[in-house]
């Protein structure tokens, strides 16, 4: 599965790179999913039109549960996932929205909670080390599969090795790659 971030999108109201997105759906068969940018069911409707498989739900996740739900029943679980980048602060995560440019009231745990009924997948993003390929925090995505095991869980931040994916591959149902890749550390997955 191709994981996509429109990263212009994530800080502004909207798909921002539709044109790039409809091409890279053209040339590439498998399946993909697509972040950064989905503000309302709409767009996450035209998304899932251009032949997208599922569409990530990040801000609205975190700040408008009503919506994020209606989203979730219109297009059906298994097309959306919920996408939410956390940061520890004073011994919990906290979600951060809008491109990492905003802080939530409620931690991780408990928005999860609110949607643990509704939601079939689950992305969280341990920003402290997204990009750092210093490994991916194990143990926080071992405290959410354990308290929510019906959910797939994407765990995604500081993969720098096969090895971590391997470690990975025993907490999470899918892991996110990003750096690792980008700079030819890992090859040939």
């Amino acid at each position: 599965r191709l994981h996509i971030v429109d990263l212009n999108g994530a800080k502004g109201n909207g798909i921002e790179n539709l044109t790039i997105i409809k091409e890279i759906r053209e040339k590439f068969h498998g399946k993909i999913q697509l972040g950064g940018g989905i503000r309302n069911l709409e767009i996450a409707q035209s998304i899932l039109a251009l032949g997208v498989d599922a569409v990530a739900l990040g801000t609205v996740a975190i700040t408008d549960f009503e919506l994020t739900k209606e989203v979730i029943a219109k297009l059906g679980g298994e097309n959306v996932i919920l996408a939410i980048d956390c940061k520890l602060e004073n011994g919990k995560y906290f979600p951060k929205s809008n491109g990492w440019l905003e802080g939530g009231k409620l931690d991780l745990f408990e928005i999860i909670t609110q949607y643990e009924l509704i939601a079939s997948e689950i992305l969280v993003t341990d920003i402290s080390v997204d990009g750092t390929m210093q490994g991916a925090n194990l143990e926080l995505y071992r405290q959410i599969k354990s308290q929510f095991p019906q959910l797939k869980l994407q765990a995604s931040g500081g993969v720098s090795c096969v090895d971590d994916l391997k470690k990975l591959r025993e907490i999470a149902d899918f892991a996110i790659v990003g750096k690792a890749l980008y700079e030819g550390i890992i090859e040939n997955l």
